[in-house]
């Protein structure tokens, strides 16, 4: 029995070590002997004489109950309408990675937007300077292959179709159309118009460009919270089991288990 006694301890002892300090609880010994230390339940049991078990578990922080995370669906909801909230509601602080970039893009947007519009503003004002109808009516040439081309009544009648009813198409025919070169001043006008009308356009492809990556940040928030929401419901389990029977002695298993 000294013998028994002395692996007896010499296993409490070996689990002692491997969970740290610990605090005794008072238990009755001849059923449950249990040491804990927070988030950790450590124990030994004797049944009868027969068996002891040595187990180590997770139980709840001293400090209260542990918190559900939330259902993967919803986090990837959440961060898929509002970039970051579906970190936050799991007290992840990369939410806020998601959230600014949110602000950012949609600082950037409206800036690069606004220069677009202006830039637009800008080029109509230039034509309505510098390109003029009487110049377009009288003058029948102004350079190689520049000027009315054989319909200038049926050529005339769409361009003031387009003033009157679609302007934008208007001020973009008389930047590109040949047939309207000559209502400009001179060709160099022109130039400069049409440079102003590149400019204005790549802007507003920019700011479609930071709508894609506005998107795209709204997709891989929503991805990484129900990603995370998964793995922190997702129980992963470790046990290790030794049994020992020596002759003449009673069966002692050792077991040691967590989750998390």
């Amino acid at each position: 029995m000294n013998a028994w006694r002395f692996g007896f301890w010499v296993v409490l002892g070996w689990a002692a070590c491997a969970v740290g300090p610990v605090a005794a609880e008072e238990l009755d010994p001849s059923v449950f002997a249990e040491i804990s230390v927070p988030g950790e339940r450590f124990g030994l049991r004797q049944d009868n004489g027969l068996e002891t078990a040595l187990r180590l578990e997770d139980e709840p922080a001293a400090t209260g109950t542990t918190k559900t995370p939330p259902s993967p669906i919803l986090a990837g909801f959440l961060s898929a309408l509002v970039p970051g909230s579906g970190q936050f509601i799991q007290g992840d602080r990369r939410g806020w990675v998601y959230l600014g970039l949110e602000a950012a893009g949609w600082f950037a947007y409206l800036a690069v937007h606004d220069a677009a519009q202006q830039g637009e503003t800008d080029y109509q004002e230039y034509a309505d300077q510098n390109w003029s109808w009487a110049r377009y009516d009288t003058v029948g040439s102004c350079g190689t292959g520049l000027g009315p081309d054989g319909d200038p009544a049926g050529e005339r009648e769409i361009l003031e179709d387009d003033y009157n009813n679609n302007r934008d198409q208007f001020y973009q025919d008389i930047g590109s159309d040949k047939v309207y070169a000559c209502g400009w001043g001179t060709q160099n006008q022109r130039a400069d118009y049409q440079s102003m009308i590149n400019d204005s356009d790549n802007l507003y492809n920019a700011a479609s460009y930071v709508i894609g990556g506005i998107v795209l940040n709204h997709i891989v928030s929503g991805i990484d919270a129900a990603k995370s929401a998964a793995g922190k419901r997702k129980a992963v389990s470790h046990s290790w089991r030794w049994n020992v029977a020596p002759e003449g002695m009673a069966g002692l298993r050792v077991e040691l288990s967590r989750s998390f």
